[in-house]
């Protein structure tokens, strides 16, 4: 794999050379003066900034805060800051070296290592399932399976806490807990950012088991805080991922409530994104009346991804959590409430199997057809590919981009049909760059119906153009036919 220059310490996020050496005798010295200085520089002053939480839980003053109800972004207190090197260290939105890490992984937690692809990571295995609650099933955002698991790993004693996300004043907040009943509050997806690893400091105080959900960058932040405090690597008993299509501000609320003629938050208060059955609501409840408001799930995407979703999550390639043992989704091609899990490590495996004997879960295998068309594949087309053209796009033009050690040429090579589509998920990146600041922001938000209709055609765009679909699957099913040919002839 190449080299990833965000951990590279003779590089910054645009390759510049700058003065710092790991090796020289007064790097830490140096560091310690310009520990947030970094982080400020290269992650919060470009926008890079995913508010996973990191630099928070690994701060051992408390110099570093997030407010979730008022921004992602953390606040400084200067006046408690010692000047370590941490808060830069753990921070994911400088990018990380994935594919380095996820065979380290590999190596590691499995006993034959898993096939690295390199555009969908290390996987052994592919499974379609749902928890056998049928209350945990219906209630869960993807067949209830991670917190199933969850209570089955504090149940038979292989962990003494897990890790979820609920809402607390209308509000996603992360906690750890040993509690069934919190544990199946936190059903369900957030879409939202949720500082999680602002646990690492309650853990690396006090070590205990722990499962862990999240996203890529949430679970590349916990890895590098192991690097530093080695304790925690061996606290994590099961690390859950899910398909990330990226995190979108907590202002896209206010819109949300705002398409179904209510304010928030003056009238409403918001209850979650995917309360009711499958695939859910974004749902409000009204501060005196108590009547409930439901806008179903994929029109309220088509209005708060478009505008709100963070800009670090435009430029994100580990939309499949590579760093975990299992990865988590919706099976799209289901009517029913199912998750598609791929399995990275024999101890995701092995928790699978001891939670489906003692009946918390029934899954079985997924076919070659149901993988092709799983989140696990689907993600690639709609996240992976269009991340790092960006991320070209903006090395090309000098500008701000997350590192990762990602071999694009070798992805392209493994899907070539994308390379013609390239152009236009950058042109996808600036229109919605312009769109989402500035006057002309205020203005759309004006006009409820306007933003969630163009955000429907932003949001599935390039499929969105007038006979795109038809083309896309009349090319496909030539090169099918091709590739039959060439099958045969070489036969």
């Amino acid at each position: 794999m190449g080299q990833n220059t965000a951990t590279n310490p003779n590089t910054d996020l645009t390759g510049r050379v700058w003065s710092l050496t790991l090796n020289s005798e007064d790097t830490e010295k140096k560091l310690r003066i310009s520990g947030y200085d970094l982080l400020k520089t290269h992650v919060l002053d470009t926008d890079m900034c995913c508010g996973c939480g990191g630099c928070v839980g690994i701060c051992p003053v408390d110099a570093l805060e997030i407010k979730p109800a008022e921004s992602y972004a953390p606040v400084f207190y200067e006046d408690k800051c010692i000047k370590c090197p941490f808060c830069y260290e753990v921070c994911p939105g400088q990018g990380y070296a994935v594919a380095e890490m996820a065979e380290k992984n590999n190596q590691e937690y499995n006993e034959a290592p898993a096939a690295m692809d390199p555009v969908r990571g290390p996987e052994l295995g592919h499974i379609l399932g749902w928890a056998t609650d049928e209350t945990q099933r219906r209630e869960g955002a993807s067949g209830g399976i991670a917190t199933a698991l969850m209570l089955h790993c504090l149940e038979t004693g292989i962990a003494d806490e897990a890790l979820v996300t609920v809402i607390r004043n209308e509000v996603p907040v992360p906690l750890l807990t040993s509690d069934p009943e919190v544990i199946k509050e936190a059903r369900g997806s957030k879409y939202s950012p949720v500082p999680i690893m602002d646990i690492i400091d309650s853990v690396r105080r006090k070590p205990r088991k722990i499962v862990i959900i999240g996203s890529g960058c949430h679970l590349a932040s916990w890895q590098l805080a192991e690097k530093r405090f080695k304790k925690l690597r061996d606290c994590v008993v099961l690390s859950m991922g899910f398909f990330c299509g990226g995190v979108q501000e907590i202002d896209a609320l206010e819109a949300l409530a705002a398409s179904l003629g209510v304010k928030y938050p003056e009238e409403v208060e918001f209850m979650g994104l995917r309360e009711g059955d499958f695939p859910g609501n974004a749902r409000f409840r009204h501060r005196v009346t108590g009547e409930i408001y439901d806008k179903p799930l994929y029109p309220a995407l088509d209005m708060a991804v478009p505008y709100y979703t963070l800009n670090r999550c435009h430029l994100c390639p580990d939309n499949s959590a590579w760093l975990a043992d299992l990865v988590l989704g919706d099976h799209h091609d289901s009517k029913d409430n199912d998750t598609a899990v791929t399995i990275r490590t024999d101890r995701g495996r092995n928790i699978l199997e001891s939670a489906r004997r003692m009946g918390r879960i029934t899954f079985s295998e997924m076919t070659d057809r149901e993988v092709k068309i799983s989140t696990s594949t689907q993600i690639l087309a709609s996240k992976v590919y269009p991340s790092i053209s960006r991320i070209d796009f903006l090395k090309k033009n000098g500008r701000p981009i997350p590192i990762f050690d990602f071999e694009h040429p070798e992805m392209f090579r493994c899907n070539p049909q994308f390379k013609r589509l390239r152009f236009l998920w950058v042109f996808k990146y600036r229109i919605l760059s312009y769109l989402s600041s500035g006057w002309r922001f205020s203005v759309i938000k004006k006009f409820p119906w306007v933003m969630e209709r163009f955000g429907h055609f932003l949001y599935y765009f390039p499929a969105t153009i007038p006979g795109y679909m038809p083309l896309a699957k009349l090319r496909r099913k030539l090169l099918d036919m091709r590739s039959g040919q060439r099958a045969k002839t070489d036969s």
